[in-house]
């Protein structure tokens, strides 16, 4: 019996046609005095694909690891975006309205929170052009130092983003 070759074409719906995937191991850093104004890029959570077929599906999914030390007696958050980049147009998927972030309230001593995150998001970009997927962060309350991926305190995120048939 012959083997026979498998195209992107004929392959069902909802298939993964392929996929890229990163380990962040670098540490991101962030403090401040006050309120972020701005998002910045978490450092190693970016990954590239490029489309076979410009009606395909990408799944993107991602996982971080915050440390975060603030305030004695408040609220300390933190928020986080995903950024679609094609072309070097980019464009905000996640993040502002609605906020995904974490928040954390102490009423005394030391204030500090550590935990994992994840968050999955299905991108239609309609093309067959590079996408670069990130992840940023910022502080949105009180005074803090947080860490993002932190081998010191846990271990470090990951992004994987898997184009899907349509």
């Amino acid at each position: 019996m012959a083997l026979t070759k498998i195209t992107h074409q004929s392959m069902p719906s909802g298939s993964v046609l392929q996929a890229q995937y990163v380990v962040d191991t670098q540490t991101q850093t962030q403090a401040t005095t006050s309120n972020s104004s701005a998002f910045v890029d978490m450092a190693g959570m970016t990954v590239s694909i490029t489309p076979k077929f410009s009606d395909s599906k990408i799944l993107i999914m991602y996982n971080w690891h915050v440390y975060v030390m603030g305030g004695s007696t408040s609220w300390i958050s933190t928020d986080v975006q995903l950024v679609r980049t094609v072309g070097g147009s980019a464009t905000n998927l996640i993040g502002e309205n609605p906020v995904y972030g974490t928040g954390h309230h102490n009423s005394g001593g030391d204030n500090a929170f550590l935990l994992y995150q994840g968050k999955q998001y299905v991108d239609s970009p309609s093309t067959t052009s590079a996408i670069t997927y990130k992840v940023q962060c910022k502080i949105t309350q009180n005074t803090l130092t947080m860490y993002y991926n932190d081998g010191g305190n846990g271990t470090g995120g990951s992004m994987v983003a898997m184009e899907i048939a349509a």
